[in-house]
């Protein structure tokens, strides 16, 4: 059912995030950088989590959750905003 989590290093891929707009605020500032995810996996003193679990924050945003490390800033700053504009798509699709 689940599979094997691999921690995967993809240099092309975090830059790729530079160009996008802040995932949690919308910044589209110059200051936007794929920021890991951090929280068990993978994570502790001088390692980085796996390149999949990167999201695009701006400077401001990334210290915030630097500030906040752990699951509740990422539901609060991410997930709830993405689960939001999900919703406005298919309200608009209908």
């Amino acid at each position: 059912m689940f599979q094997k989590q691999t921690h995967l290093k993809d240099a092309a891929y975090r830059k790729s995030f530079k160009d996008q707009p802040c995932w949690a605020c919308g910044a589209e500032d110059g200051t936007v950088v794929g920021a890991h995810m951090r929280w068990n996996e993978f994570s502790g003193m001088g390692r980085k989590p796996s390149d999949d679990l990167i999201v695009a924050l701006c400077a401001s945003c990334h210290a915030d959750q630097e500030s906040q490390p752990g699951p509740e800033w990422w539901c609060q700053n991410v997930l709830k905003e993405m689960l939001r504009e999900k919703y406005q798509k298919w309200k608009q699709s209908e």
